[in-house]
């Protein structure tokens, strides 16, 4: 049986193929997710979230099916995995974010500064014009050392939450 989080990292992949647009498909990922997370991973309640999800965001929900059922979600997530495999310089730790191609390391918390400080155009967006903090709260911190790193010896993920312990992936 496939896991219910490879098929919503399926349906996700769909919605941001049909509507890629982030106004169009973030919403309805971010519903998904924050339903998704309650469902049993062997259950049928995943689906009807991501269903009712693309209800509310207004998204044609035979559209996400269609491109699930005939194997091309699959093929977009394997390209993803392929884009990742191919970074330069290599992922390190999930979340890996970039801008302009450029990797934030452990600083991810802080990408609106970055994103900011990137930006070319003639009106600054709203989101730029207070001060934002370079330093990571202690909440930041703590999910920092929560991220999970690359073994690049064994290709397994450590899990950095105040002890080293090896998953097998």
């Amino acid at each position: 049986m496939v896991k219910m989080n490879v098929i919503l990292n399926i349906i996700h992949a769909c919605a941001i193929n049909i509507w890629p647009d982030p106004e169009k498909h973030f919403g309805f990922i971010r519903c998904v997710e924050n339903g998704g997370a309650e469902a049993d991973e062997h259950s049928k309640e995943a689906e009807a979230m991501w269903k009712l999800c693309s209800k509310r965001w207004g998204l044609n929900e035979k559209a996400i099916e269609d491109c699930y059922n005939s194997g091309y979600g699959r093929k977009i997530v394997l390209q993803y995995g392929s884009e990742t495999d191919h970074l330069n310089p290599p992922r390190t730790f999930v979340p890996w974010v970039t801008l302009n191609n450029q990797p934030l390391y452990g600083d991810y918390n802080n990408f609106v500064s970055y994103i900011c400080k990137a930006y070319q155009g003639k009106t600054v967006p709203e989101g730029c014009r207070s001060p934002l903090s370079s330093s990571l709260t202690e909440k930041q911190n703590l999910a920092h050392e929560a991220s999970c790193h690359t073994d690049e010896a064994t290709n397994s993920i450590l899990f950095n939450s105040g002890r080293n312990s090896k998953h097998n992936g």
